[in-house]
This record gives structure tokens, C-alpha cells and sequence, in this order.
């Protein structure tokens, strides 16, 4: 049964350890993009499809669940808070086991885009967050009160909140972790899962409506700043050379004296002229059923032209010609077999770069122009194919496939 995930099919039952197969390789690709819109898209196709056939799952279920909140976690702001309350009430421990920076995954919801300044958003999400009903430790909390509660998420920030009034910053946590009784009782992995959700809490609470972007705890080469490419450079006609003082005086002054030959007038000379005959014209011998000859005018340069080079087909470029944007939608794998493989694909990033410098555009902008080319749609299917085990259809070598998911992955980087 075929479905569709971001426009791309596949075939087969999602029950299929190959269709999965398939699916995390195209997963891995939407969120190497990490563009939000198109990793929700392709949550809410795969949400979709796994509805359709929730019946069928078997064993890959929980491997479809895990899949699932990883996509939901870097799209947090288009979720809806149905979809965010489940998170935080249910499923912090599978965020702590991913590794998920959940004051990343968070903080584009306080954009004043998103965010709104009103602090209803901020407050439903802290509110979630203290109904989660994820146990930390087998022992019952003791409150200050004296209260026995079970060990839920909730009931520790409970008593996490009692103990610690003001803002003291991680100092709080490490005083809670260390000080606190109920703490004692807890192993290495219950701790660090306990001061994980402590620190997205205080977060939260303190940190999060302060500033517009959350940058703090975020590695620096992990931020991509956007950086406009320089203007294109003005090249200044060339000046010509003062002609030197000595030459203008001498042409002003000139040391000899201009005498004037006057005009005479010899009227046997034209005479001579007038009476001689002019030569006959050569005549062109025109044979019955054939035209005269008239020659073609001279091709005239229009340097507005373009000049296309005929590689067998039309639509194709050689690397000298990728001179527009719309070039690189014409690449297939022909112009990667018209060179050295290596040197192909160089040239192909190095035209990207070039292109978004000239035109004034960010490089993604035109990395999404490549990606519309039959090169890049035969890498995707090709990838897909192997990944699920069918034969190719395609004359894709495996060095090609390599060198293209390498330069997929360095024009990225731009």
C-alpha cells in the first residue's frame, strides 16, 4: 500500500523493517534540513499513515512512537498544545534519553512572532510541565508539610518550588540535589534526569520571557547567523595619463613659423582624367533554371546571445554555462560524467556560492533551485531504492550516489 510522505512515495506496509528502513533515511534528510514547516509536514503525513495502518505495526510500533517525538521536538512551535500538554506531561523521560535541548526546541515558541508578550503561552507550557505525571525514583516524596506523595515529575517540582523561593539560578538546583532528602535516595541516572527537567523548569520560569532568542547554553557554531554576501564591486573606468607640461607648451608655441603652399591649378592633368574610358564590369553567365548568386551578409556578434554548447539534448549545461539560477534545475547525471567526478562536484558548489553572491541571496535560497533538478530527484530515488532493498531502476554508479550525499551535505554548511 503506497502513501506519501513531504510528496515523496513509498511502497509498502509501514509494519516492513525495509519500509521503516526507508522512512528514517528520508526522516534524516527533512530534519538535516531543519526547516520546521517541512519536518511538521512530514510528522503529519507520517502521523497519517500510521493511523491507517495502526492494526499492522507489530514490533515497529514503539520504533514509529520514537520517530514521531523526535519530529515533534524540532517543530515545537507548529504543534498545537494539545500536542505540546502530551509532551511535557508524558514524555520528558524520552526527551532526556535523546538528548533533546529542550530550551532550543522551546525557546523559538517566545519569538514575539509566537509569543505575543501576553504570557499566556509561557504560562500553559509551565502549567503542562507541572502535571507530568513521569515518576523519578521508586521511594515516596516526603513534602515539607509531611504530606507522602508518590515520585511524579509533578510532586517534585512541588517541593522543588517550596524549597527554593527566590532566584538563585543553577545555585538552587545544586542546593536541592544535594540537600534535600528526598534526593538521597535517587541513583546517578535518576539525578541527572532530575536536574534535567529542574533546569528546563527554572527556565522557564525566569529565563524564558526575558529575551526574544534564547542563545544561552546554545554552542556558538550550533548558531547560524544569516550573513548578507557582499555587494558586488565597482570597477572604476581607467584614467588616462596627463599628457606632461613640456609636450602643451610646445604644441601651444611652436618655434617654426606655418607657411601656406598655395593651390595650382593644371588642367591637362584633368583632361586626362575625364578622357580616359572606365573598364567594363565583369558580367555573372546566368544558366536557365538557376538564380543569381547573391551573397550572404556577414553574421553580426549580439553580445546579449547566449551561446549554448549541444551536448546531445536540449536542457543540458556544461559547467561553463551554469550562469543563472534556473541552470541548476537543469542538472542530470550526464553533466557529472562530462569530467572527473570530483571536479564536477566542486564545481557545482562553487556555482552555488557564486550564484547566491551575484544574485544577493542567502545560499539555501539557491541550494533549493539544485534540489529541483533531475540529479538531485535521481539521488533521492536512488537512496530510497537502496534502502529498502529493490533494485534501481536508475544507471546511478555508488560513487556518484557518495559524492552527491557528500556535496548535499557540504552545500548545507554554506
Amino acid at each position: 500500500m503506497p502513501f506519501k510522505l513531504n510528496k515523496i512515495e513509498i511502497q509498502g506496509q509501514l509494519s516492513d523493517p525495509k519500509v521503516y528502513d526507508s522512512v528514517l533515511f528520508f526522516a534524516d534528510l527533512v530534519l538535516d534540513e531543519n526547516s520546521g514547516a517541512n519536518i511538521h509536514k512530514f510528522h503529519q503525513d507520517l502521523k497519517h499513515a500510521l493511523q491507517q495502518q495502526k492494526n499492522q505495526l507489530g514490533e515497529n510500533a514503539s520504533r514509529y512512537d520514537s520517530l514521531l517525538l523526535r519530529l515533534q521536538f524540532r517543530s515545537i512551535p507548529l504543534l498545537s498544545d494539545e500536542e505540546i500538554k502530551g509532551i511535557l506531561s508524558k514524555r520528558i523521560f524520552f526527551a532526556y534519553k535523546a538528548d533533546v535541548d529542550l530550551k532550543k526546541s522551546f525557546s523559538m515558541m517566545f519569538v514575539p512572532f509566537f509569543f505575543q508578550d501576553d504570557f499566556t503561552t509561557l504560562t500553559r507550557i509551565i502549567r503542562h510541565l507541572e502535571d507530568n505525571s513521569e515518576t523519578i525514583g521508586r521511594n515516596n516524596i516526603i513534602l515539607t508539610d509531611g504530606k507522602v506523595v508518590h515520585p511524579l515529575i509533578s510532586n517534585w517540582l512541588k517541593d522543588y518550588r517550596i524549597k527554593t523561593v527566590e532566584n538563585k539560578g543553577s545555585l538552587n538546583i545544586i542546593s536541592f540535589l544535594t540537600h534535600s532528602n528526598n534526593c538521597k535516595n535517587l541513583n546517578e541516572q535518576e539525578l541527572g534526569f532530575l536536574k534535567y527537567v529542574l533546569n528546563f523548569y527554572d527556565w522557564l520560569r525566569f529565563e524564558a520571557s526575558k529575551t526574544s532568542f534564547i542563545e544561552e547554553d546554545i554552542p556558538a557554531k550550533s548558531i547560524i547567523r544569516p550573513v548578507p554576501p557582499p555587494a558586488p564591486s565597482i570597477i572604476q573606468p581607467p584614467q588616462l595619463p596627463k599628457f606632461p607640461v613640456k609636450f602643451n607648451q610646445e604644441i601651444a608655441v611652436s618655434p617654426k613659423p606655418v607657411h601656406l603652399v598655395p593651390f595650382k591649378v593644371d588642367l591637362k592633368e584633368i583632361e586626362r582624367e575625364v578622357g580616359t574610358p572606365e573598364l567594363p564590369a565583369p558580367k555573372t553567365q546566368i544558366f536557365r533554371g538557376q538564380s543569381p548568386t547573391v551573397p550572404h551578409p556577414a553574421a553580426v556578434f549580439d553580445p546579449r546571445t547566449r551561446m549554448h554548447q549541444d551536448f546531445g539534448g536540449q536542457g543540458k549545461v556544461a559547467a561553463q554555462q551554469i550562469n543563472v539560477i534556473d541552470d541548476l534545475k537543469k542538472l542530470d547525471v550526464g553533466y557529472l560524467r562530462r569530467g572527473e567526478l570530483q571536479k564536477q562536484i566542486s564545481n557545482i558548489k562553487y556555482q552555488i556560492s557564486k550564484l547566491a553572491q551575484v544574485n544577493h541571496l542567502y545560499p539555501y535560497q539557491v541550494v533549493m533551485a539544485f534540489e529541483q533538478s533531475p540529479l538531485f530527484k535521481l539521488y533521492l530515488s536512488h537512496g530510497s531504492s537502496r534502502v529498502i532493498g529493490q533494485p534501481t531502476k536508475d544507471d546511478l554508479s555508488q560513487p556518484e550516489f557518495e559524492a552527491i550525499a557528500d556535496l548535499r551535505k557540504e552545500i548545507e554548511r554554506l
